[in-house]
């Protein structure tokens, strides 16, 4: 799916900004995600984490700088708590603990994204469609990731049988998720043509 949004967005030549970067950066972690448990030798827990602090920073990014336009010290502030957590969950890994990052950092983005809801309702927002489509996927995802982090030890560890539903749930909605993203970009960084 992303591939398609990339050559998508190479083909409609859209512009660059920061969106089509994530869109970049979160395809190159969902292609090498197939080949890294052979080059990390079972370190998957530090790239989930690393995956799902690349999310953090471009969504606060995407959130408190270019929606809610606060200013650098405050964005500054909260990536560099998501550096804390990132590096809390790499001193867990590697003591057989789960400081379960991955939580913490949905439950952050769903935050903003329930802010974005409230900032709306308050009429501080205005209507884009793109843009409403794009939260709410964010919101889905992100919160229904949030209550499966929670319950990860149960997930890897019990019968496949059992847990193959809520992996195929969450991947439904990560598919959804990318679409939206894709959508988002293409719809926002399109290059208007002279008339």
């Amino acid at each position: 799916m992303l591939l398609l949004g990339v050559l998508l967005c190479i083909s409609k030549k859209v512009k660059y900004n920061w969106t089509n970067l994530y869109l970049i950066v979160i395809l190159l972690f969902e292609t090498s995600s197939f080949f890294i448990d052979d080059f990390l030798k079972g370190s998957i827990a530090f790239f989930i984490s690393l995956s799902f602090f690349t999310h953090f920073v471009f969504l606060t990014h995407f959130y408190l700088f270019k929606i809610y336009l606060l200013n650098n010290k405050l964005k500054t502030g909260v990536i560099s708590l998501g550096i804390v957590l990132l590096l809390l969950n790499i001193i867990g890994t590697q003591n057989q603990y789960h400081f379960y990052g991955r939580f913490i950092f949905s439950v952050v983005i769903t935050f903003y994204s329930l802010i974005f809801i409230y900032q709306f309702l308050k009429e501080r927002i205005a209507y884009k469609k793109e843009l409403f489509i794009f939260n709410s996927s964010i919101l889905l995802f992100f919160c229904i990731d949030a209550f499966l982090a929670i319950a990860s030890d149960y997930l890897i560890n019990n019968s496949l049988v059992v847990v193959s539903w809520f992996w195929m749930f969450r991947a439904v909605f990560l598919q959804l998720f990318y679409i939206s993203l894709i959508y988002y970009v293409w719809k926002t960084g399109k290059i208007r043509q002279p008339q």
